[in-house]
Formats: structure tokens, C-alpha cells, sequence
């Protein structure tokens, strides 16, 4: 239907289940589609399966963490906006991710505000959705 307005679709890969359910609550009162992986496999998988505007993710995850995640994402589309977040963020901070695409990036240390949240995901999605 000419006009309307579609729903960015966030992957949001986080090993905490607490975590990501509250933070998936908030972000779909936002106005986002959230998927939720528990760790970067899932996420992967989910990424093959459908599409999606950008990358929330967790760092410290079993499987596959999130610096692989966003490099596997990364190699196929290398403009996918990320936002990382994480209780231990890297030596070196966003230069950690330096080489992994070209997209939009963000980084924020837990805990984070969710208005925080959403700012730093409207910011890579250049100007999206905000607050519903």
C-alpha cells in the first residue's frame, strides 16, 4: 500500500533472556520489530532467514560473540548499521571494530539508559523511527 509505513526490524542478539525480553518490550513500544538470538549463531541463522535494518548486540555471548557476529554479518552486507551493547567493552572501544564493514556504528557500555538505546539507533539508522 503506497505510503505506508513499515516498522524497522532490529536483530537483537543478547544471551541474558531477562535482558533481552525487557529491552525487546521498550524497543517494540519504540515502534521496532525486534527478533531476538541468544547468542551470535542464533542471530546468524535469523539473519538468513529474513532481513533486517539493523544490528543490537551483546559482546560476551557463548557460541559466538558479538565482535564474530558483526564481522559475519558484516561480509555480506557491509553496510549494516551496528549498535553494541555490552557490559565490557573492548580495548580500543569502537576501534575494536574498525575493518568490519562500512556501516553506521555505536557503541554503548551497560548499563545504558533506553532512551539511550533508541537515540543510538535512530542515530545509525540515520534518522528512523523514533518513539512512537
Amino acid at each position: 500500500m503506497p505510503g505506508e509505513c513499515r516498522k524497522p526490524r532490529i536483530l537483537y542478539a543478547e544471551d541474558d533472556r531477562l535482558i533481552a525480553g525487557a529491552i525487546a518490550d521498550v524497543l517494540a513500544d519504540f515502534g521496532f520489530t525486534v527478533c531476538c538470538a541468544a547468542d551470535g549463531i542464533e542471530a546468524v541463522k535469523a539473519a538468513e532467514a529474513f532481513s533486517f535494518d539493523v544490528l543490537l548486540t551483546d559482546l560476551e555471548m557463548p557460541r559466538m560473540n558479538g565482535l564474530e557476529l558483526v564481522a559475519a554479518l558484516r561480509a555480506d552486507t557491509p553496510s549494516l548499521p551496528v549498535v553494541v551493547l555490552t557490559g565490557n567493552p573492548p580495548d580500543g572501544g569502537a576501534s575494536a571494530f574498525a575493518g568490519l564493514g562500512s556501516g553506521p556504528f555505536v557503541l554503548l557500555s551497560k548499563p545504558a539508559r533506553l532512551d539511550d538505546i533508541e537515540a543510538a539507533l535512530a542515530q545509525v539508522m540515520e534518522g528512523g523511527i523514533l518513539s512512537a
